[in-house]
């Protein structure tokens, strides 16, 4: 090094260090610090704004022809095979922002923009991402802007709409204002009542049973949830009855199982719970890249849930849950990874 840049470093101070760049843990502390919540729930939350390939599949039970169709094409969803694509909310500034900064304030914007999406897809009669994409332009402002939450939104739905009509006619939707605003004064109350009991206290454990249910091969998570406990179908009935209303749509007839009794749960609370865990332990498998650390850890939490119920005066439930459990063990055991995904099926 010559003379004048050795110099050049004592008069300035020398080479400035490259910024130390924050792990995700320090990270998640921040968001903590910042938002009042605990960072491992955080990071749950914040998982939500990645992991929910199978939105559409959930919200086509709000569509009075439940048409899975109809919903891709007004999100801008695009099926990869191994995941799917929601173009109007993955690829939207709020979802960034939001995403970035692990805000767990703005999370149930993820689910409730496709029940605003189809409020106005009704409405209007159009089909095309663009719904979506000015449902997200609505939201861009409010929150990406404004720095509304969600809380923020149910408290004064009339500002959100006004930016949703803002945001419709700049994208050239053919809407008839005062009535749409009218319907979406009605309808949103109804898309908040379902989000909200989606995610009825943002807390890790219901964010994680979320997560699990939309993944991308859960092909109907209504299932997975009303096994969990979360039934909303009394409230997607409700909405779809909304959406043919306001669009002459007839809704399609729900015909009851064979050998159920309406109103009857299918699963037991054992059972649900044996299935909820499986499926989270594949997860986190596979996430661990199936990893010797992660089987034995998988393998010793089966073995004792195998106990724990072996203890308990056997039931024709809880021996089903055993077997569940024995299966998924077994499958891990023997390295049959791509078994274990038959428990989706069940």
């Amino acid at each position: 090094m010559s003379l004048l840049a050795l110099t050049g470093m004592f008069i300035f101070g020398g080479k400035k260090e490259k910024k130390k760049k924050k792990s995700y843990e320090e990270i998640l502390k921040d968001a903590e610090e910042r938002f009042g919540v605990p960072a491992d729930t955080i990071k749950e939350l914040a998982n939500l704004y990645v992991f929910n390939a199978s939105l559409p599949r959930l919200v086509r039970h709000a569509h009075p022809e439940k048409d899975l169709e109809h919903v891709m094409r007004i999100t801008g969803s695009v099926d990869r095979g191994d995941y799917i694509h929601i173009s109007s909310i993955l690829d939207a500034k709020w979802h960034e922002k939001a995403s970035n900064a692990n805000d767990p304030r703005a999370v149930k914007f993820v689910l409730l923009h496709p029940f605003i999406a189809l409020i106005l897809s009704h409405h209007s009669s159009a089909e095309t991402s663009t719904i979506g994409r000015a449902v997200s332009d609505a939201l861009n402002v409010y929150y990406g802007q404004l720095g509304k939450t969600y809380e923020d939104a149910k408290k004064e739905q009339d500002k959100l709409i006004e930016y949703i009509l803002a945001m419709a006619e700049y994208n050239h939707i053919p809407i008839v204002k005062e009535k749409l605003r009218e319907q979406l004064r009605q309808g949103l109350p109804k898309a908040f009542k379902i989000v909200d009991k989606l995610l009825p206290d943002n807390s890790k454990e219901h964010a994680i049973l979320l997560q699990n249910a939309l993944r991308y091969r859960v092909k109907d998570p209504l299932v997975l949830l009303k096994q969990a406990g979360i039934d909303i179908e009394p409230e997607l009935e409700e909405f779809r009855g909304f959406l043919a209303e306001i669009s002459g749509k007839k809704m399609e007839a729900e015909l009851p199982k064979a050998g159920t009794k309406t109103g009857q749960s299918l699963t037991s609370a054992d059972l649900a719970k044996a299935k909820l865990e499986v499926l989270s332990i594949i997860n986190g498998l596979e996430f661990a890249g199936y990893s010797d650390d992660a089987k034995a850890k998988a393998i010793e939490k089966l073995s004792a849930r195998i106990a724990e119920l072996s203890k308990k005066e056997l039931t024709p439930d809880s021996l089903q849950a055993i077997g569940l459990y024995a299966f998924a063990l077994e499958m891990i055991k023997t390295g049959a990874f791509e078994r274990l995904r038959e428990v989706d099926d069940l």
